[in-house]
């Protein structure tokens, strides 16, 4: 059975990340898709979101991070 967990190296290697911080800067639209049981809370998008340029959209269907995937039960809502 699959476990849908952060593994403390993800973690790290998320964090360590300094792209996302430069999202402010970016000059396309941007969607950003965020199951609401993900392993990353939506408070943490929320933070990136907020900060991007229009236009944006932010798209939280139910489900975990594959239920958006093709043949996934929020596949069609994105």
């Amino acid at each position: 059975t699959f476990e849908n967990k952060l593994t403390s190296t993800s973690f790290q290697n998320m964090v360590a990340d300094s792209s996302a911080f430069a999202l402010h800067l970016a000059r396309v639209p941007i969607l950003i898709v965020q199951p609401d049981r993900d392993v990353i809370p939506v408070e943490s998008v929320l933070f990136y979101f907020k900060r991007a340029p229009e236009p944006k959209r932010l798209i939280i269907p139910g489900g975990l991070h594959t239920s958006t995937y093709v043949g996934g039960e929020n596949f069609d809502m994105i």
